[in-house]
C-alpha cells in the first residue's frame, strides 16, 4: 500500500512505500535511465528510520520515493 503526500509549497512529490526492496528496486531503474539524484540509507528524519530516492521529472518537479524502517517516537 502506498501513501502519496504533495506538498505544493516546496513542489516535491513523495510516494511511502512498505518495502526496502521496492525503494532499492527503484533506485536501481531511476539510476538505469540516468535520473537518480540522491540516495539517503538509514537515515533519520524527525521521529523515523526510513531510506530515501530523490529524483526530478520532466517537469522538474523533485520526486522522494521513500520506507520508514521504524518510528523512533
Amino acid at each position: 500500500m502506498s501513501t502519496h503526500f504533495l506538498s505544493l509549497g516546496v513542489c516535491d512529490v513523495s510516494t511511502r512505500v512498505a518495502f526496502y526492496e521496492k525503494v532499492f528496486g527503484e533506485g536501481v531503474r531511476l539510476q538505469r535511465e540516468g535520473i537518480l539524484q540522491k540516495v539517503d540509507a538509514d537515515s533519520t528524519f524527525y521521529f523515523a528510520r526510513l531510506n530515501k530516492l530523490w529524483f526530478a521529472d520532466l517537469d522538474g518537479n523533485a520526486w522522494e520515493i521513500f520506507t520508514v524502517h521504524e518510528q523512533l517516537a
